[in-house]
């Protein structure tokens, strides 16, 4: 109404410009100049109405291309962690039309670590790389989902996620959460397919692959392996062949339905050989079991590391003296130490009274052989004469033998 106030004001101004003088000079003017001057008059009105009318079709056509483009809602560029704008808005409003994917349902415009984890479980229920972004792949799909889902609406329906359609292209089919309101044409239609489903009972257990032992030690060991759909985890081992999974308990378990699995065993006994059976089960109570495969523990590690054969203590001030030895090994490499352990007494120190020793702080971390080693006991006594002692340990750990050093006393203040 406003707008149509402003033309006809622009047309009265327009008139004043041409009709004040036309009609001041129309009085000095005979009957035929006057004559002229209305017909002038009359054309450029019929021109002015006919620019008025071309103004109105192009903004009635300017106002229906701005409602196609607001009714069209596409992604146009890949979105990751960090990223802003109405276009992340767009994707937590998809996302949290399942709230089993997005259950926050946070519409910030922010890519943060919410949508980050909403993202990879998108990605995971429609079979795409769980990288976190939307990358060229996850853009395709997101895309094609809304031409199904959303058309010319330009509104996310709650439901689009779980809708029929949509869960038949991501390939999976999540239960519709509780509270969750959908559109009444498809709720309709997710009843209609729900009847459907239950006639296509699912009867195909999970294909096993990948069945592996690793990390194997002295007395553990973690059985790994792969299913090509989510399901649970179950492994039955024996010193002895066959591995019986009928009457037993299976060994570890794990009810969570997942695609890689793995389950540790503990206690085994070491250089022993193990024979091991796994068993995978869907949710449609499909189930899978392996064919035996087996692993040998390690032998026990009952050698003792090398000893520190160098170890001096110099450098004495009022309370500290600092030891120096050379790292124990051969070839340059490590050897077998893996810590070690000092310690000081006032007394001469033996294997008889080791533990009553002090140990010393912030001891080094072993380095290759042959490198010098070193490093400050610091807090000592004035005037007071102190032994020193040595062990390395492996990882087992073993200990190797005591390596003494001469009695030095600190200076005097």
């Amino acid at each position: 109404m406003k707008k149509v106030i402003g033309i006809g004001i622009g047309i009265l101004f327009i008139l004043s410009i041409f009709v004040v003088p036309i009609v001041a000079e129309a009085k000095k003017a005979s009957i035929a100049e006057l004559q002229v001057l209305i017909e002038q008059l009359q054309q450029q009105i019929e021109e002015l109405e006919a620019k008025i009318a071309e103004f109105q079709q192009s903004k009635a056509e300017v106002k229906e291309a701005g409602k196609e483009v607001k009714t069209t809602l596409r992604f146009i560029r890949q979105l990751q962690w960090g990223m802003t704008g109405e276009d992340v808005e767009l994707l937590q409003e998809i996302l949290k039309t399942d709230p089993e994917i997005y259950p926050e349902g946070l519409v910030t415009g922010y890519f943060g670590p919410l949508t980050y984890n909403a993202v990879k479980k998108f990605q995971r229920a429609a079979g795409i790389e769980q990288a976190g972004r939307v990358g060229p792949k996850t853009l395709s799909k997101i895309n094609e989902l809304l031409i199904e889902g959303v058309g010319s609406s330009g509104k996310v329906p709650p439901g689009l996620l779980i809708a029929p359609g949509i869960r038949k292209k991501l390939g999976y089919i999540p239960a519709v959460p509780s509270g969750q309101e959908l559109p009444p044409g498809i709720s309709k239609k997710l009843d209609g397919e729900e009847e459907e489903e239950e006639e296509e009972e699912d009867v195909t257990p999970p294909l096993i692959s990948g069945l592996s032992a690793i990390e194997t030690t002295t007395n553990s060991t973690m059985i790994t392996w792969v299913t090509d759909e989510e399901a649970d985890s179950k492994v039955w081992h024996s010193e002895s062949t066959p591995v019986d999974t009928e009457g037993p308990d299976p060994t570890v378990s794990d009810s969570e339905l997942v695609l890689e699995h793995s389950l540790a065993i503990f206690d085994l006994v070491p250089d022993t050989t193990y024979y091991y059976v796994v068993s995978s089960t869907d949710d449609a109570d499909n189930v899978t079991t392996s064919s035996e495969s087996s692993f040998i523990t390690l032998e026990e590690d009952t050698t003792a590391p090398v000893a520190v054969t160098d170890l001096s203590a110099l450098n004495e001030t009022t309370s500290s003296i600092d030891l120096s030895w050379t790292a124990p090994g051969d070839d340059g490499n490590t050897g077998t130490a893996a810590s070690y352990d000092v310690r000081y007494s006032t007394s001469e120190i033996t294997s008889d009274n080791w533990s009553s020793a002090t140990q010393a702080t912030e001891e080094p971390t072993p380095s290759v052989a042959g490198a010098t080693e070193s490093m400050t006991i610091s807090g000592l006594s004035a005037e007071t004469t102190y032994h020193f002692a040595l062990k390395t340990s492996d990882e087992v750990p073993n200990e190797s033998s005591l390596s003494n050093v001469p009695s030095l006393a600190t200076s005097s203040e």
